[in-house]
């Protein structure tokens, strides 16, 4: 009697396991694959930080609106450029841990509708959030690397 309930409670504390363990691992690979759950940092802020690291502006002089265009949540960035005043924007989307824009304003043309940046022979943007930063990494065709870290509040 003493034995049995031994194993019925073994095999129960087994199965539990099993469960835990199962959803531990699927957590794991969920988080490795989309590596879009962001804990201090939101997605708005990554694009102005892709925004800013392409062209050189201080990240806080970007304004980002989340719309949502053809069906898809993309990111619209905007800053005044300090040499002329002009207004420059860009669209900003996601895949996984890569972020990857376009044009959609320039005061020379207006309003476009600019190419997503994702053929072979774009720079590659992609973040990583570690701690409290954002590791920012731009890679080129080139093979040239661009590397920045960006903190809460930037």
């Amino acid at each position: 009697m003493v034995n049995n309930l031994i194993l019925k409670y073994q095999k129960q504390l087994i199965i539990f396991s099993c469960v835990v363990i199962l959803f531990s691992v699927s957590s794991l690979l969920r988080n490795k694959n989309n590596n879009e759950e962001l804990k201090n940092f939101s997605k708005s802020d990554i694009a102005r930080f892709t925004i800013s690291n392409l062209f050189y502006k201080e990240s806080r002089y970007i304004r980002t609106y989340e719309e949502k265009i053809d069906g898809e949540m993309v990111y619209l960035a905007f800053y005044v450029r300090n040499s002329d005043y002009t207004t420059w924007g860009y669209k900003v989307k996601f895949d996984g841990n890569r972020v990857i824009w376009g044009g959609i304003y320039s005061p020379y043309d207006g309003y476009f509708n600019g190419r997503w940046r994702d053929s072979n022979y774009d720079e590659v943007n992609k973040f990583e959030e570690i701690n409290h930063k954002i590791k920012m990494t731009t890679q080129y065709s080139d093979g040239y690397v661009n590397t920045k870290y960006y903190h809460i509040g930037d």
